[in-house]
């Protein structure tokens, strides 16, 4: 017999189970943050790729130290939090202590109603504010933003608070009023220390909601009060900036010794032993004396119901801010000092607005968009004035017919003059009374030659089973629409339910094929690998082309169109004079020559083509080799409910 082998026996269960937990917590960890590790790390890399490492590099911070719209926005975004904060906890705790303190009728239904905007889906809560902002006539802005979030904020002071409240010993209040306290003292000197850490945690909970909030600050919001979130979200459309790495990472640093120091005044607090405060002895009344603890135990009496009144602090509080916030908004601005533009999202470089406020002092607001009806739907709500706006030609049509575009001023439009002659008079424009041309383009394939070595003509040679879940396509109903026109021999803008259904078999196929849809930066697939080919804007494959020679553009066999972004100015401009000179800056060629190196669409600008270099003036994405194509044109508003609906319901199919 031999003596048991002690280090093989078996581990315990309890120290499986704790093993277990332990690999468990690793890669739960990990999941959570080897993400944000890994955006981090990107931020120092010197290549704009995150999946090319070339190398450590502090350029991306300082880029963000010195981009003025971020820095704006940031301004902005801290000013709306803390406006957000103060009237939510004056809101939230004065709602709580009534709904605790007094018995109402209908309390559970109030409260119920009260806690609406914390489960309502943030889209409905933004258009319905939107519509109401409208409805009273009130001009989207700071203000707007401000009434917005408070809206959806203070609901989580007040259940903070009310929690809190639930736990409160009534007798404390009962104490404080036997002593001599006044109702209003009781509540400021008793009750409300004891609700400081519920009113902090609802107030930092609001601070942070406000901070993070896009979707209903995008429905609510102007071009003067631009926020981070909002900011960030424009710059998304673009492509994966390594500046959006830089503020991830400069925010979460942030949010990290904001942690270490609450959980450092914690440990203070603990330490110091702090408890429930108890009434000042200021409340004694001065005719009383202490009774010897012998004495006979006093008769319990019944809680009495005290009155008590809206605090007269917190409704001055609460007036000056209203008051404050009015006069922020309401304050008449300076005529022709600041212009406001709705822009698409990739269009008019940084250099470009600060060179025009430096050299005019007037502020550029700039907005964007990501597609004509977006626009549209925002300028038709009328919550904002909107002095320059950039639709593209079928939606320049729609404006120019709803009389929401003013006439030009060519008298203050002397560059007007560099525009060629063939971008004048189009269908959308006959006259040339309301729009200046900005870019045109079209739309074409790009192929990534160094993967597809077969040829590409057309959109046969595109969607092909072969090439499934290697195509990005621009995210576009009547795009996808006039490609399969186009293929079948039918006119683009013979948009008929007879048309769409003869469609409608090709696009369900070629739709199954796409990998991505993506309107705002489809070159960002092309360029991280993700894809090999791509039907495309004209400008997104010129800047395609401009950093690798390997993306080919393609204009398709089976025909293509032309695209015009224009400039005009709004029927509720209140800065048409600044408008214009902005609008006759932009024509200035040295000035337009350096959007086209930004943006290298087709320039309509003669004079600033002058200044372009050969290679340039090459890229075949840029300056295809034939003219102007078909454009498209207003179609009704039937018409255009059908294409959606095809869309939609080809969508919503893929597998």
């Amino acid at each position: 017999m031999h003596a048991p082998d002690i280090s093989r026996r078996p581990v315990s269960g309890i120290k499986m189970m704790r093993r277990g937990f332990g690999v468990w917590t690793a890669l739960v960890f990990a999941f959570l943050y080897l993400p944000i590790i890994v955006l981090i790390a990107y931020s120092f890399n010197s290549s704009r790729l995150n999946i090319l490492w070339e190398g450590f590099t502090m350029k991306w911070y300082a880029a963000l130290a010195g981009n003025t719209p971020i820095i704006r926005a940031l301004k902005n975004t801290l000013y709306i939090g803390a406006l957000a904060t103060v009237f939510s906890i004056i809101i939230g705790t004065t709602g709580a202590w009534l709904l605790y303190r007094h018995k109402y009728r209908f309390a559970r239904a109030i409260q119920a109603l009260v806690c609406v905007p914390m489960i309502m889906p943030e889209i409905v809560m933004g258009i319905s504010l939107l519509i109401f902002f409208t409805v009273l006539k009130m001009e989207l802005g700071f203000t707007t933003v401000v009434i917005a979030h408070v809206t959806f904020c203070f609901p989580f002071v007040l259940v903070a608070v009310q929690a809190r409240l639930d736990g409160l010993d009534p007798a404390l209040e009962e104490a404080a009023l036997d002593l001599g306290a006044t109702p209003l003292q009781a509540f400021r000197l008793v009750i409300v220390p004891c609700l400081w850490p519920a009113i902090l945690s609802g107030g930092l909970m609001a601070f942070t909601l406000s901070m993070d909030e896009l979707i209903i600050t995008f429905f609510t919001r102007g071009p003067t009060s631009p926020t981070l979130p909002t900011v960030v979200f424009g710059m998304v459309k673009k492509g994966l900036d390594p500046m959006i790495n830089a503020l991830s990472t400069v925010f979460l640093v942030t949010t990290i010794a904001f942690v270490l120091f609450s959980e450092y005044l914690r440990r203070l607090a603990s330490e110091s032993g702090q408890s429930t405060p108890t009434p000042p002895a200021t409340l004694l009344p001065k005719t009383a004396s202490p009774t010897p603890a012998s004495t006979t135990t006093p008769t319990p009496t019944p809680m009495k119901k005290h009155s008590i009144p809206v605090r007269p602090a917190a409704i001055a509080i609460a007036a000056a801010a209203v008051a404050a916030l009015a006069a922020t908004s309401c304050a008449p601005r300076a005529t022709d000092k600041e212009v406001n533009v709705f822009a698409w999202s990739e269009y008019i470089p940084q250099a470009v607005i600060d060179g025009f406020t430096k050299e005019t002092g007037i502020k550029v607001n700039y907005e964007t968009f990501s597609s004509g009806e977006e626009m549209l739907a925002k300028v038709l709500a009328g919550g904002t004035a909107y002095d320059l706006v950039q639709p593209c030609d079928y939606i320049a049509e729609v404006m120019v017919k709803e009389d929401l575009l003013t006439p030009l001023d060519y008298d203050k439009l002397p560059n007007f003059k560099n525009i060629l002659p063939e971008f004048l008079n189009l269908p959308y424009d006959p006259d040339q009374k309301f729009t200046i041309p900005f870019m045109i383009s079209t739309v074409g394939i790009v192929v990534n030659t160094e993967k597809i070595k077969d040829p590409v003509r057309g959109y046969a040679d595109v969607f092909q089973d072969k090439h499934k879940g290697r195509i990005v396509v621009v995210d576009d109903g009547r795009e996808l629409v006039s490609w399969a026109f186009s293929t079948l021999g039918i006119d683009i803008n013979n948009i008929t339910p007879g048309n769409l259904a003869k469609a409608r078999p090709m696009l369900e196929r070629w739709m199954g094929l796409v990998k991505i849809f993506d309107s705002d930066s489809p070159k960002t697939a092309l360029t991280n690998g993700d894809v090999d080919l791509g039907i495309v804007w004209g400008g997104e494959a010129a800047i395609l082309w401009k950093e690798n020679k390997k993306f080919q553009y393609v204009l398709p066999a089976e025909g293509t169109h032309s695209f015009v972004d224009v400039f005009a100015i709004s029927n509720k401009s209140k800065n048409r004079d600044a408008a214009h000179k902005f609008l006759d800056y932009t024509l200035r060629p040295e000035i337009s020559v350096l959007i086209s190196r930004d943006f290298p669409y087709t320039n309509p600008n003669g004079s600033a083509r002058k200044l372009l270099d050969t290679e340039e003036l090459a890229n075949p994405a840029s300056y295809p080799p034939k003219g102007l194509y078909e454009i498209f044109r207003h179609i009704d508003g039937k018409a255009g409910e059908d294409i959606d609906a095809l869309y939609t319901d080809l969508k919503n199919a893929i597998k």
